[in-house]
């Protein structure tokens, strides 16, 4: 199973003892228990790839929250030096220097939407092929009572869709709101 789960963290809701058993190697997941102890349980390989799409859902929120909070700050910044370069007939130097920052700021903002959609696009892929990897591991399974026991990691595809107009619309908006400003500074 080549799965990405090298930087799990386990939740305290894993026994000390699932801890101890398994290690990520490779992306593997190894037991490494003797014979004579029992192996995890699917709830224990669950919590694992469980933890793994919170975690990337946790990155695409504070990345969405970063990006908010940037923005708000470099429309501030913009509407302020916008204000300033037309009502003010004071020194050359200060005029040139608030110009080349509003040509600037724009294009600092629209750079920050495209990393920010770059960054969710990959943690989207690292979801995806975690859920991938869960369905691979349930399908190896040869128990059809464990398979039964075993819940989807993640949603079907059209709520999972709609969960990621948010990341990936926020940073369009910002892009085209960029775009459409930039015009009017020259």
């Amino acid at each position: 199973m080549a799965c990405l789960l090298r930087n799990v963290h386990l939740s305290p809701a894993v026994s000390v003892r699932v801890r101890h058993q398994l290690t990520l190697e490779g992306g593997v997941i190894m037991n490494q228990s003797s014979s004579n102890e029992t192996d995890p349980s699917a709830k224990d390989y669950f919590e694992l790839f469980r933890e793994k799409i919170v975690h990337e859902d946790d990155l695409i929120n504070n990345r969405t929250n970063w990006l908010l909070g940037f923005q708000g700050l470099l429309f501030t910044s913009y509407g302020i030096l916008f204000k300033t370069s037309s009502t003010s007939h004071g020194d050359k130097e200060a005029l040139v220097s608030t110009d080349v920052l509003i040509d600037t700021i724009p294009i600092v903002g629209i750079f920050i939407s495209v990393i920010t959609i770059l960054s969710v696009f990959g943690a989207v892929i690292t979801m995806h092929q975690t859920k991938k990897d869960w369905r691979d591991w349930t399908n190896r399974e040869s128990s059809r009572s464990t398979k039964e026991k075993c819940p989807r990691v993640m949603t079907t595809w059209f709520p999972m869709l709609l969960g990621f107009v948010s990341p990936f619309g926020i940073p369009i908006f910002f892009i085209v709101a960029w775009i459409m400003i930039r015009p009017c500074v020259n």
